[in-house]
């Protein structure tokens, strides 16, 4: 709900002073593409492309005429950048989601959106990854919701909520900006 994939039934969401309620949701795109990056469990990576052509994506919808040259940095910058050509069924899990962060950060977003970005990952590779997120998450100025149902990333950040059987709780203070989902 909070960038605008879905909107409420009842009440409001404001999206940089843009009441999402109120959108089409073609608006509701258009604000998503300018203001929010995203990055899924599920990678949401386009199988057709490349890692290179996914990090691209977002930079050419923005007529971004150095798209390639940014995606080829945040590609290096995020470890893959010997996996450019490679289509996202030739990539681990780890490398999937590497991609898709260099893609969620490509147009220097001012909001992230991280679902459960370690939940298809094992442990040692959802370290690096998170670190990885943090790590571009404060060279970007980015603000990061992560969603998670992993206690131990809350510790990493500084302000914290429980979801808990339909009610939002703030009660878990840290270091970086985390929701954490319990009761969906």
């Amino acid at each position: 709900m909070l960038a605008g994939l879905d909107i409420p039934t009842t009440g409001s969401i404001e999206l940089f002073h843009h009441k999402l309620e109120v959108l089409s949701e073609d608006e509701r795109a258009v604000l998503r593409n300018q203001y929010v990056g995203f990055v899924f469990q599920a990678f949401h990576l386009l199988p057709g492309f490349t890692a290179l052509e996914n990090v691209m994506l977002p930079l050419e919808i923005n007529d971004d005429a150095q798209a390639k040259e940014k995606a080829t940095s945040l590609l290096e910058r995020v470890g893959m950048s010997h996996r450019n050509n490679h289509f996202p069924t030739t990539l681990s899990g780890g490398e999937q989601q590497r991609v898709a962060i260099a893609r969620a950060f490509s147009t220097n977003p001012p909001l992230l959106l991280a679902d459960e970005p370690t939940g298809n990952l094992d442990s040692n590779t959802g370290a690096k990854i998170i670190d990885l997120l943090f790590e571009l998450n404060q060279e970007q100025g980015t603000a990061l919701v992560l969603v998670t149902h992993d206690e131990s990333l809350t510790k990493r950040c500084n302000s914290c909520f429980r979801l808990d059987q339909g009610k939002l709780h703030s009660d878990m203070p840290h270091d970086l900006s985390c929701v954490l989902s319990e009761n969906q």
